[in-house]
């Protein structure tokens, strides 16, 4: 799931990558995403909510099926 710590750590890596011009492959990048095997990719925030909504509603129709 998406969260401030996620999004924060992938900024950390895009600034790094396109402002420090390091490169994708580079030892820093990959001990930076690697550990939770992320990508440099930024998710609009508005996605993010709408998977989060998805996922509320999906979880909310299997526990009324379970009643």
């Amino acid at each position: 799931m998406d969260s401030d710590a996620r999004r924060e750590t992938i900024e950390i890596a895009r600034r790094l990558m396109f402002e420090e011009g390091i490169n994708i492959t580079s030892k820093r990048i990959e001990e930076l995403l690697r550990p939770h095997s992320l990508v440099p990719t930024r998710v609009s925030h508005l996605f993010s909510f709408i998977l989060e909504l998805e996922a509320y509603d999906k979880l909310e129709c299997i526990l009324r099926a379970s009643v």
